[in-house]
């Protein structure tokens, strides 16, 4: 594995790790101040609307946009890198 694989494979992970805690935390905030839940939380944009609209357009908000975003799109780069690499196998 090359150096440049293993670091986006530690990126991915990471960004997974963090977003799956921040979700939770911002979930937990909306449910105690509007009593809307929200499940699953990760990748859930209608829990990023919510929380804004209680809280505004903070640095938690964005932490979150940016953490499932660039996780997205990690996701995506390995899943398509892998699929490619199986099929050529």
């Amino acid at each position: 594995m090359d150096k440049a694989a293993l670091v986006g494979i530690i990126v991915v992970v990471v960004c997974a790790f963090f977003s799956n805690r921040l979700s939770s935390s911002m979930a937990a905030q909306v449910l105690a101040h509007s009593g809307k839940k929200h499940f699953p939380t990760a990748f859930n944009f209608k829990l990023a609307r919510s929380y804004r609209e209680s809280y505004g357009s903070d640095g938690t908000y964005w932490q979150f946009v940016v953490l499932n975003v660039v996780y997205g799109i990690g996701l995506l780069v390995f899943g398509v890198s892998s699929l490619i690499y199986w099929l050529r196998g």
